[in-house]
């Protein structure tokens, strides 16, 4: 749980994460950082107050004032339920300590995830292929009971499909959000994100909650997505998508890449050109539990209760997309009319 402190630290204006990471290592207790005013900052800091605005907004900053605006934060935050934790907490997700700039915070709702088995990232374009859409959902409910948990920015296509998949299979999926609580994007999924929620799954933003999305939110949110993983998986892309930023990302950061099949059909598309370049084109779940070292349950049955890929095949229940969307849709239902303030009170 983070403190008031790096509460205070975290907010101090046109500071970026590596700075704030400086401070609360020098001012590690409240009566320091107290006695700090903006001044100081733009001493210490020179190159960062290049700009008017950024010399006003540090010479009216003083700590004192700081602390007691954290502290009100702090207070709200827990009558809402969002929880906070920074990266000096043990808790703060591990894989995302090793990327070059992590969050400072993280504000969440819901249940973090188990560390013991690698996590998925699950992305793609909002506006996916009926076949993108069908493959993102097998694969998804095929892999979700092995990892740890599905990621996503609860975008419109692909996202979306990732995280109604592994709630439909009842495993942990976890929304990174593009802003704060206050903005949820796209609003037509605050639905999902209630379900989320509601299902032990995990809304998590490094933006406060009063914070709405900007245009340049949504590659830091990506960065998120592709650092918390172990693996990022692009569905179907097409050029300059978003979900490419993420996928080079995961490269960068010493991640895998994979791209399914189904996105690399089309060899004009952002996918197909990833998979050119050298990322690892899947097509089923055991495509992927098999490079990570995974045995599917079904594997794991004693000798004389094994069947045959055949048999096994055969007595596999089909997709059946239509049956798959309907689910979704009245499990959505049960949330179209909740409002700002149960939703808030959903924990």
């Amino acid at each position: 749980m983070a403190s008031i402190l790096t509460l205070a630290i975290a907010h101090i204006p046109y500071l970026p994460v590596q700075k704030k990471h400086l401070l609360a290592r020098k001012y590690v207790s409240s009566q320091d950082f107290a006695a700090l005013h903006g001044t100081e900052l733009i001493h210490e800091f020179p190159d960062l107050a290049s700009t008017k605005s950024r010399q006003l907004a540090w010479s009216q900053w003083h700590g004192k004032q700081a602390l007691i605006d954290a502290e009100k934060l702090l207070e709200q935050l827990q009558k809402r339920h969002i929880a906070i934790i920074d990266i000096l907490d043990k808790t703060y997700p591990s894989l995302l300590k090793e990327i070059y700039d992590p969050p400072f915070l993280l504000y969440y709702r819901g249940r973090l995830p188990s560390t013991a088995t690698p996590s998925l990232a699950i992305v793609g374009t909002r506006k996916p292929s009926l076949n993108a859409k069908e493959e993102c959902a097998l694969f998804t409910r095929e892999v979700a009971p092995y990892v740890s948990s599905i990621v996503s920015g609860l975008a419109l296509g692909i996202d979306g499909q990732a995280h109604r998949a592994a709630l439909a299979t009842g495993r942990h999926t976890t929304a990174i959000l593009g802003g704060g609580f206050d903005h949820l994007y796209p609003s037509s999924h605050k639905n999902l994100a209630a379900r989320i929620i509601d299902e032990g799954g995990l809304l998590l933003t490094e933006y406060a909650p009063s914070i709405a999305p900007k245009t340049y939110s949504f590659p830091e949110r990506n960065r998120i997505i592709a650092g918390i993983t172990n693996g990022t998986l692009i569905i179907e892309a097409p050029h300059r998508s978003g979900s490419l930023i993420t996928g080079q990302l995961a490269l960068d950061y010493g991640r895998d890449l994979f791209v399914h099949a189904v996105g690399i059909t089309n060899t004009e598309s952002g996918t197909s050109q990833l998979y050119e370049d050298g990322a690892i084109a899947l097509k089923r779940g055991d495509d992927l539990l098999s490079l990570w070292g995974i045995t599917p349950k079904r594997a794991q049955q004693s000798p004389t209760t094994i069947m045959s890929e055949s048999t096994l095949n055969s007595q596999k229940p089909r997709f059946d997309s239509k049956l798959y969307n309907l689910g979704n849709q009245i499990a959505e239902e049960l949330w179209r009319e909740i409002s700002d303030e149960d939703f808030n009170n959903l924990l």
